[in-house]
């Protein structure tokens, strides 16, 4: 039997590095920051699915729901802070540009 390392609840603000077993880095302090930012601006988490596998597709594609009544500067933002590419992410390679 499977054990359940993370709720659903909690994998939806969880970095992909943590769900793939790899180093935890500045890069997932960034990503903590992009699910807080999403949920007080859309009012909901980033990454929803019915269950833990699901939810956990939408992490590693990077797909977020961004609403359009969003502004286009805050998408970006969130885009940039919510790439499943850890290399990728807004501040990783320096933080003056956040």
């Amino acid at each position: 039997m499977a054990q359940r390392l993370i709720g659903v609840s909690h994998l939806r603000r969880v970095p992909l590095q943590t769900l793939n077993n790899q180093a935890v880095t500045y890069a997932a302090d960034l990503w903590a920051l992009g699910c807080v930012l999403y949920q007080m601006l859309v009012g909901k988490p980033p990454f929803k699915a019915g269950t833990e596998y699901l939810t956990f597709q939408l992490i590693s594609a990077g797909q977020v729901d961004m609403p359009s009544s969003l502004p286009s500067h805050a998408q970006d933002l969130l885009r940039r802070l919510l790439n499943p590419d850890a290399s990728k992410r807004l501040g990783q390679i320096t933080a003056p540009e956040i």
